[in-house]
């Protein structure tokens, strides 16, 4: 598909065609122009196959790597190099870790993050013509301009080389595959409008947020596949006279309470096994309540004890937990996850063949509290629809997505929050393939339901720090790591919730980047730790109503140079603050729903009613800034990537996190890269630890070590950060 080039009326000067900013107009009764919006240059997403190496949603095509064997320098280079140094009048200089070459580190960002970007080319393209002296051609290319003027002059000079650099790379054609010039070839005739430019960014954003968040979905928006499996209607007493239909029946496998956590929540009849099998329940999905005391030496024992169903009322024989015979294994009781009004689920299952289906929320207790809404669909890309043996696949492998806004409001009383409770969750899919079920057809088809719990929403301020790490493994080459850590903080809060689909949303948009100390990762062994340092990361702050904050890490092993070094933190202290200026610019005001509502739109695959997750676009907007943070840097930078990670935190999941009677969740693993590659270019394993609080305390301290690995035939290195987490 070619790109779409700004209209134009050659029916107007040149001067007056300027005037109008490219934009082509109607003819009013009185004969002058009324100017129409200029299409998206960028929209479809979709990209020309010139170089055979963008899909049809314009994503790289991750092409297969020649086996590769990968063997570390041997430790005696290091020793021959300290006995050199101990010859009497033998300087010798500094040894410097090797850097890959920009095309290799280019690659090997397509690989991990799938995303063609469009983002960096503008802004490349906006700054070439600043320091032209060419102004700004609209109100948005104006407003860049200005933050292009705040930048330091010595750190504008960085800048300016690493933006020189990257055209260099342009034209060598080594870094196509990660780039999209949509914004660029519009721009060259016409200005660059603020819509497109949010637009491509929340598109990029999303693509890579889907990725992270709904596991087998890479990152598309879309239906899941149609699977068929049996339904039964039964007449007679005891299950007699049933009749079998065969359809597309949806399914809830589970609840995720937290879009980054890897939790998932379901029942006994939900969790549907492979044929053959049984379903593994995980100590989390079981629910507990824990005690804390100290021994002798000091340190805190938990002890958790699962909840058993409370003893049979008189006369009657059987007893259930909460939640009834389907949350009831055994003599245990199953969780309920709870989330707050305001926030945010995730719904696995199967089935949830159209691009939006409903997803509705009705109060166990009081029937007048339902809530029905229009939620997208990130289906399983991977899984297949039938399996060896030419069977349907309709059991717990299958991973379809649904993201899904909760109200705030009550829906009937004007101004009243939404009431607190346990809630029934179904899903309800338009029956698309006109199945028949009890001889009729009907409109739409209906799932199983599954529990939440509705919690009332704290206000408090928590803080988010790391104060320690660990190196484990070195990159390889001569020389110790010099290693710099970065987090961009994106905090969201809107006024409405959830944000809605079109139309104007103004909501609180803070995107901020948190520099680690230096000295204390400075020469960096295998087996090493930092100095000391604490660094804040969020807060001391509250969330605030809704709020939600996005948290990226991104970690560079650089040339410890000293002229390397200055202009390397020139270049960062440069690009950090114009990515996060520019991008405050581009998506605050209104923009940011409506934005990545007509994104997707656009792309074909949601319709225009459907509301999206503040978590969601809060994932997306950070998740863009690491994408075209890194890449700068890969095409530019000597420094090499060595670290890699995004998730989000909310109200609820901050209090759970800090409340000492909650048990630990599990370890969690994520990775950035290939699916289908082993190689991937950095996983990420993070490992809670025991909570730090005195007997009686209401709070606890929340501490976690994340571990970065890359492969050997990457960077090679296995780094360590601890975070910690206080209500304040």
């Amino acid at each position: 598909m070619s790109e779409r080039q700004p209209s134009h009326n050659p029916n107007l000067s040149g001067q007056r065609d300027r005037e109008n900013h490219g934009q082509a107009g109607h003819e009013c009764e009185d004969g002058t122009q009324r100017p129409t919006k200029r299409p998206n240059p960028c929209s479809p997403l979709e990209k020309p196959n010139d170089c055979h190496c963008h899909d049809k949603t314009g994503s790289p095509v991750r092409k297969p790597k020649p086996p590769h064997k990968k063997v570390r320098p041997d430790s005696c280079c290091d020793q021959f190099i300290e006995l050199l140094r101990s010859v009497k009048d033998l300087n010798l200089p500094e040894p410097h870790k090797p850097k890959q070459r920009p095309a290799r580190k280019i690659r090997t960002l397509c690989n991990a993050l799938g995303v063609s970007d469009a983002v960096l080319p503008a802004l490349a393209f906006l700054w070439h013509r600043y320091q032209d002296g060419s102004p700004g051609r609209n109100q948005f290319e104006q407003k860049v301009e200005q933050v292009f003027a705040t930048i330091l002059p010595k750190d504008r000079d960085a800048l300016d080389d690493a933006m020189k650099a990257y055209r260099k790379l342009r034209k060598s054609g080594k870094a196509e595959c990660l780039f999209n010039d949509c914004l660029v070839k519009a721009g060259e005739d016409s200005p660059i409008e603020r819509d497109w430019f949010a637009g491509a960014l929340l598109g990029e954003g999303l693509k890579i947020a889907g990725q992270i968040v709904f596991s087998g979905s890479e990152g598309i928006m879309g239906p899941g596949a149609t699977r068929l499996w049996d339904n039964a209607v039964a007449r007679g007493p005891n299950g007699s006279g049933a009749t079998i239909y065969q359809g597309p029946w949806p399914w809830i496998t589970s609840i995720g309470p937290d879009l980054s956590s890897y939790e998932e929540y379901g029942n006994l009849e939900s969790f549907r096994p492979v044929p053959g099998g049984a379903h593994v329940w995980q100590n989390y999905q079981y629910s507990q309540t824990c005690t804390y005391t100290p021994d002798p030496s000091g340190s805190i024992n938990a002890n958790c004890e699962r909840e058993h169903p409370v003893p049979p009322p008189p006369g009657t024989l059987f007893n259930f937990c909460e939640g009834g015979q389907n949350y009831t294994k055994g003599n245990d009781c199953l969780r309920i996850p709870a989330q707050r009004p305001g926030g945010s689920i995730k719904l696995k299952g199967f089935n949830f063949i159209t691009p939006t289906v409903k997803v509705l929320l009705r109060h166990t207790t009081d029937a007048s509290v339902s809530v029905e809404q229009e939620c997208i669909v990130w289906g399983d890309q991977k899984t297949p629809v039938k399996d060896a043996t030419d069977h349907y696949i309709v059991d717990e492998r299958v991973s379809d997505w649904l993201d899904v806004p909760l109200p705030s409001s009550h829906p009937t009383i004007p101004g009243a929050p939404l009431p607190p409770g346990l809630y029934e969750v179904s899903v309800s899919v338009e029956n698309v393939t006109k199945a028949i079920y009890d001889s009729a057809q009907p409109p739409v088809l209906v799932s199983n339901k599954l529990l939440l719990r509705m919690e009332a929403d704290p206000n408090i301020r928590y803080l988010l720090w790391s104060q320690g790490g660990h190196c484990f493994r070195e990159t390889p080459g001569l020389g110790s790591d010099e290693i710099w850590w970065d987090a961009f903080t994106g905090h969201i809060v809107p006024n409405a919730v959830p944000v809605p689909p079109t139309g104007a949303a103004p909501m609180s948009l803070d995107v901020q980047r948190r520099t680690f100390p230096r000295d204390p990762w400075d020469d960096m062994d295998d087996g090493e730790g930092p100095g000391p340092y604490n660094i804040s990361i969020f807060g001391p702050e509250a969330f605030q109503l809704y709020g939600v904050v996005a948290i990226a890490m991104v970690g560079f092993e650089v040339d410890s140079e000293d002229a390397a070094r200055e202009q390397l933190q020139g270049f960062w202290n440069a690009w950090g603050k114009a990515l996060t200026d520019v991008l405050n610019v581009a998506v605050t005001g209104g923009g940011i729903a409506s934005s990545a509502a007509d994104l997707a739109v656009k792309a074909g695959v949601i319709a225009a009613k459907t509301a999206l997750t503040v978590a969601l676009i809060a994932l997306a907007v950070v998740a863009a800034i690491t994408l075209i943070g890194t890449a700068l840097w890969a095409a530019w930078a000597p420094a090499d990537l060595i670290a890699l990670d995004i998730f989000h935190l909310d109200a609820l999941n901050a209090w759970d996190m800090t409340d000492p009677k909650k048990p630990l969740p599990p370890d969690t693993h994520r990775e950035f890269g290939d699916p289908n590659d082993s190689d991937n270019m950095v996983s990420v394993h993070e490992v809670p630890k025991p909570k730090l609080f005195a007997p009686g305390d209401a709070a606890a301290t929340w501490i976690e070590e994340t571990t970065y690995d890359t492969p050997e035939d990457g960077e090679d290195s296995s780094y360590l950060l601890e975070f910690r987490m206080a209500r304040s």
